[in-house]
């Protein structure tokens, strides 16, 4: 079971599913997260196609965390990709390794801060697929992302390719890469990083 949690609203109503209210177009901030994690609104919803026709549709929405320890359905990444005003995306306990991910080229057309770790208590199976996927993802973000914090569990040398041509922020975070890649091959894309930061 899963939370839908409108951040940064001082009301504390429950939602128990995806309807466009009011107060939902006026949100900023979401989280979609495991049911026990959440403490504010505890009305459980399905990640569904009422979710996730709702995502594109929230006119505000600036930020996203998503927090699944299971595979992350490819339909919620797609939808996120569609919400014009999207400026932030968090991926906790990532598990990136369902088929069918793609995105177009006017996809997350306001993405400029992007987190993914995988602090799940089962890691997936298919590496190669989840290794795939991401890399699908940060291809697409990669023109516009300013701010970019990944687990070097996720980096595989298909990202030594991307061009970072607006990344001015670069965290690797929770292990190193593995196999290694020194610093100067995971940045050489990147020509106005201004922060580096290896966990």
């Amino acid at each position: 079971m899963y939370a839908f949690v409108p951040g940064a609203l001082g009301s504390s109503q429950s939602y128990s599913g995806c309807a466009i209210t009011p107060v939902l177009i006026e949100t900023h901030s979401l989280s979609v997260a495991q049911y026990q994690v959440c403490q504010r609104y505890p009305q459980p919803i399905e990640l569904g196609s009422a979710l996730f026709d709702a995502l594109p549709r929230l006119p505000a929405l600036t930020k996203v965390t998503l927090v699944i320890d299971e595979t992350i359905p490819t339909q919620i990444l797609i939808a996120l990709s569609q919400a014009s005003q999207l400026n932030e995306l968090e991926i906790q306990q990532t598990k990136l390794d369902d088929i069918g991910l793609c995105f177009s080229q006017t996809s997350f057309p306001q993405l400029e801060t992007l987190t993914i770790t995988t602090k799940a208590t089962v890691r997936v199976t298919k590496i190669e697929r989840e290794f795939h996927n991401v890399m699908l993802l940060l291809q697409c973000v990669s023109p516009r992302l300013k701010a970019l914090k990944i687990s070097g569990d996720l980096i595989s040398s298909m990202f030594l390719a991307i061009f970072w041509l607006r990344l001015e922020g670069f965290t690797v975070t929770e292990h190193t890469p593995s196999p290694y890649y020194a610093v100067p091959r995971l940045i050489s894309h990147m020509p106005r990083l201004r922060q580096l930061e290896m966990g």
